[in-house]
């Protein structure tokens, strides 16, 4: 199967190594001239754990990982404690992975690098998606400013402001919640 994928992030790059590890030809199609590690930080809770160690990935990511001892939840504006979740050894095995922060870099360079190791991906950059191509659900395109790239299976892992979104429900778009999460 012809695979392509829309986005060289988290979701496009794990998306890419689970495909080629079951056989799949896959094609992942960057809007950036280069993947470069950037973010802030990320909680790894087990089922994150899981999937990174189904991926093979979390071998590579988990020596620059924290170990956090507690997670502490604070109102933000009085700054009272909500709740606190102790971590560590009782937890892990209780859930049967570790909880765990990362770097959002890591992650992405983790997965770059295990996707670069895999026979069956090719990763284009400065590739940006303009829309899908749908008038033949048996044959889905990416359409990009010169050419449109057909495949047997199309996905759009291009962010908050996908072009892959637009095209499969336009007007469509995230929205404000006015909720925070810091």
């Amino acid at each position: 199967m012809r695979i392509r994928i829309a986005g060289a992030g988290i979701a496009g790059l794990a998306s890419a190594i689970a495909l080629a590890r079951t056989g799949h030809q896959v094609s992942v199609h960057e809007q950036a001239a280069r993947i470069d590690e950037v973010g802030a930080g990320l909680q790894l809770g087990p089922n994150a754990v899981r999937a990174l160690q189904a991926l093979g990935v979390w071998q590579r990511l988990e020596p620059v990982t924290v170990a956090p001892g507690a997670i502490h939840v604070h109102d933000a504006t009085s700054n009272a404690t909500l709740s606190m979740l102790r971590l560590g050894e009782p937890f892990e095995r209780r859930f049967g992975t570790p909880y765990r922060v990362a770097h959002r870099a890591d992650l992405l360079n983790a997965l770059k690098t295990e996707a670069a190791a895999l026979d069956g991906i090719e990763v284009h950059t400065g590739q940006r998606l303009s829309g899908l191509d749908l008038a033949s659900p048996e044959q889905p395109a990416l359409r990009f400013r010169d050419e449109a790239l057909s495949c047997d299976l199309a996905i759009g892992a291009d962010g908050i402001r996908s072009a892959a979104r637009a095209s499969i429900a336009p007007g469509v778009a995230p929205r404000q919640t006015g909720d925070v999460l810091y």
